[in-house]
């Protein structure tokens, strides 16, 4: 039992590739005002995907509630404490949050994206991020039991996201709160443009994926708004608008090499989202085909 007048056992699960910024993350946590009862580094030595470690962090782990950093996530004191409080006010099964980011552009991309300001109990279709969220250790294992996994580790970027589609089609309460950490994220334009090739890749998935889950809004936007299964050629109008010629919001950037390094890394995600439709589909053909010889 803990010894915090919470009365949870709170677990700490921090994939790394060993960076540099793990000792600042983990010093972080030495001064959190509610201090985890356990800290689990898990190294992926071999580079396989966080969502491996996460999985085997989990395993590892004796918390009633699992929180989870990345290794460039730099959490503010009051960051166990806010998650703790808000798993108990709202009786959620799992929170979640978002970044501020240190690199100036990265901050420009993510704050262009408007991310709720309040608490969202069980938003459309958005959960944070894997790198910044709590979860109940009862409806991991469950959904572990029901789908022989927790985060997948076939969907590239997007396993949390995609978790939280299973968690809320289950009836489980997801709550997006305002208890950011600070990312210390630093991608030369190379590796962001490559960053959002894979991004695109991972929201190709989510898409295709989309049907699986049902009595759930996936939320607002060009692909997952309520509006658009009424408006399928409107829909792809707007995307390939957006996407090919677009985004044309250049004041949205303080710099306008931000903006174009921004639009670069726009079709490249678009160049990834392609590529897995394009896959999928010639997945679906082969094995049509298959089942007619």
């Amino acid at each position: 039992m803990s010894n915090n007048k919470d009365n949870h056992i709170v677990s700490v699960i921090i994939p790394t590739i060993n960076r540099n910024s793990l000792s600042e993350v983990l010093e972080a946590l030495k001064n959190q005002s509610r201090q985890p009862d356990e800290i689990i580094v898990m190294e992926d030595k071999n580079r396989r995907d966080p969502s491996i470690m996460r999985n085997e962090g989990i395993e590892k782990s004796k918390g009633d509630l699992l929180a989870f950093l990345d290794d460039d996530n730099v959490p503010e004191e009051d960051w166990l404490e806010t998650f703790i409080n808000n798993i108990d006010k709202y009786q959620a099964e799992c929170v979640s949050s978002n970044y501020i980011e240190e690199d100036p552009f990265l901050n420009e991309v993510r704050v262009r994206r408007k991310f709720p300001e309040v608490p969202i109990v069980n938003p459309n279709g958005f959960f944070g991020t894997g790198g910044n969220c709590m979860y109940g250790r009862t409806v991991l294992e469950e959904c572990k039991n029901r789908h022989k996994l927790i985060f997948d580790p076939k969907i590239k970027i997007s396993q949390n996201i995609e978790l939280a589609w299973r968690l809320r089609s289950q009836g489980f309460k997801l709550v997006y709160v305002i208890n950011n950490v600070r990312h210390l994220k630093k991608l030369n334009p190379t590796q962001f443009i490559n960053f959002q090739y894979h991004r695109g890749k991972g929201i190709g998935e989510l898409y295709i994926l989309r049907n699986s889950y049902k009595d759930i809004s996936v939320g607002p936007g060009l692909l997952w708004d309520n509006y658009a299964p009424q408006n399928p050629a409107k829909k792809w109008l707007n995307v390939i608008w957006q996407r090919i010629f677009g985004p044309f919001d250049y004041k949205s950037f303080s710099k306008f090499q931000y903006f174009i390094l921004f639009w670069i890394g726009e079709k490249a995600k678009a160049l990834g989202f392609l590529f897995t439709l394009i896959k999928e589909k010639i997945h679906e053909r082969d094995s049509s085909a298959n089942q007619h010889e």
